[in-house]
């Protein structure tokens, strides 16, 4: 996985969270060698410790992200948080929290969100602005990767989820579907993961394209 170094966030963060939050989203084996990672994404995990946990690994490939901002009144997270068509999924929304990435010319990338009870988040939604020229790909492979194998497991090479060699391959096959297709939207395959789903999203907007990682606990 490419590894380029993003500078330090500043912090003011509403404008960009307030860009890419309001996004409504409509989401349809065991082996001895598997590596899990300390504050896998489980019942037992809290926002804060979750956010810890993408903030060290992000650090070590140079990446900086911002501290959490915390959406709990109903009416926040009805304006800010309100993510989902499904009324069965949107009801786990019970408090939310966001945080957000710049590269290294601290341009606005995107936002990472956690969602679910008052006490533990239940989704993990990233969600990352590509230019036209696609020159931020790699930074975008970067934050899907990591956060992958932070939230559920250093396993996808192991496990190959729907023929995918890695997270990267999987971006590269909708990125390559959604250009050869005329439609502005499109969506991968719900993949299952160690007891997670997993999906990405890709949308042509006016700023390039909008990508999705939607990560859910299955025993939510």
């Amino acid at each position: 996985m490419n590894k380029k170094i993003w500078a330090a966030i500043g912090s003011g963060i509403g404008v960009g969270i307030i860009v890419l939050l309001v996004s409504v989203l409509s989401f349809e084996p065991e082996n001895d060698a598997k590596q899990y990672n300390v504050e896998q994404f489980t019942d037992s995990v809290s926002y804060s410790e979750l956010n810890s946990k993408l903030s060290d690994v992000f650090s070590s490939y140079g990446i900086s992200i911002s501290s959490a901002i915390e959406l709990k009144e109903q009416s926040s997270i009805d304006k800010y948080c309100n993510f989902f068509k499904s009324e069965e999924k949107q009801n786990l929304v019970e408090f939310c929290t966001s945080t957000e990435l710049k590269d290294i010319e601290m341009n606005f990338l995107g936002n990472i969100h956690m969602i679910g009870s008052t006490h533990t988040p239940k989704l993990v939604l990233a969600i990352i602005q590509v230019n036209p020229f696609t020159t931020q790909l790699e930074d975008l492979k970067t934050v899907f990767t990591v956060t992958v194998e932070t939230l559920v497991c250093d396993c996808w090479e192991l496990e190959k989820p729907d023929g995918f060699e890695s997270v990267d391959s999987w971006v590269d096959g909708l990125r390559e579907f959604h250009i050869n297709d005329v439609k502005p939207h499109s969506k991968s395959k719900i993949i299952n993961l160690e007891n997670h789903k997993l999906q990405i999203e890709l949308t042509t907007n006016p700023e390039g394209y909008l990508w999705k990682l939607l990560v859910e606990d299955n025993l939510a």
